[in-house]
């Protein structure tokens, strides 16, 4: 049973890791066409991962309260410490720029502000615009908690397709709209991330990884498919969130996943 636990958490990590990477290329400056890629996947991945661990049956033993407080340490404590962590790094910074007094103390104000706002970009936020995702996933959390609160699966199914085109909205007819980065914490993007939890845990209940029946030609379909319908998509990013196509947007991204 140890052994089997240790193998499990391994290419749990080894697929977290191979995430990271991912992150890390796709924030430096890298060809169009495999920025796009990287963005139609690599973001899913981490909420798919995080719903194949995710226990329902632990959490609705232990309470809300218990899953707030658990998440929080994990995700939102180290958000603020990082974020002022590269504040702190970004002031002499911006000094050496020549940005400085009253416009040095507006702008450190204004960073702080969009800390807690927790946006997405390394100008406000600042420099530390991957973070985002802990906010996000925070509230995935929530909401993925409360989805499991619903016994009938048909309706848990329509809420998902229901929070999905709601993002589509907010994208096309909010920031479309308004001036507003992005939505505090990501809400939306939560929604999301709340989508591919599940996918994730559903993955984890039918066993679908460790079938065996799965081999190195299904692996292969499996990336072409997922490839093609990232190629008719086009440009996606959960960061926003913009999906295109939606359909499209989850085939690719769980099939590469």
């Amino acid at each position: 049973m140890r052994e089997k636990s240790k193998e499990r958490a391994d290419y749990i990590d080894i697929a977290k890791g191979i995430g990271i990477i991912f992150v890390i290329i796709g924030h430096s400056k890298i060809d169009e066409n495999l920025y796009n890629f990287i963005y139609a996947f690599h973001m899913p991945l981490f909420f798919i991962i995080s719903g194949y661990l995710y226990d329902s049956e632990k959490w609705k033993n232990l309470g809300f309260m218990t899953l707030i407080n658990k998440r929080f340490k994990a995700y939102i404590i180290p958000y603020f410490v990082l974020c002022f962590i590269n504040l702190f790094i970004n002031i002499p910074y911006e000094f050496i720029k020549n940005i400085r007094g009253k416009e040095l103390l507006v702008s450190t104000l204004r960073h702080i502000w969009y800390i807690f706002y927790s946006t997405s970009s390394a100008k406000t936020s600042p420099n530390c615009s991957p973070l985002w995702f802990l906010t996000c996933i925070f509230l995935a959390n929530i909401y993925i908690y409360f989805i499991f609160k619903i016994k009938d699966k048909n309706i848990r199914i329509m809420i998902l397709i229901l929070a999905t085109a709601l993002c589509i909205f907010i994208n096309k007819y909010v920031y479309l709209t308004t001036t507003l980065p992005t939505l505090p914490w990501h809400f939306d993007s939560a929604l999301l991330g709340a989508v591919f939890m599940y996918i994730g845990y559903e993955i984890k209940k039918y066993n679908l990884l460790l079938d065996k029946s799965i081999n190195m030609w299904g692996v292969i379909a499996a990336i072409i498919v997922g490839v093609y319908a990232i190629i008719l998509n086009g440009p996606v990013n959960m960061n926003g969130p913009k999906v295109s196509n939606p359909i499209l947007f989850y085939v690719g991204s769980i099939f590469i996943s």
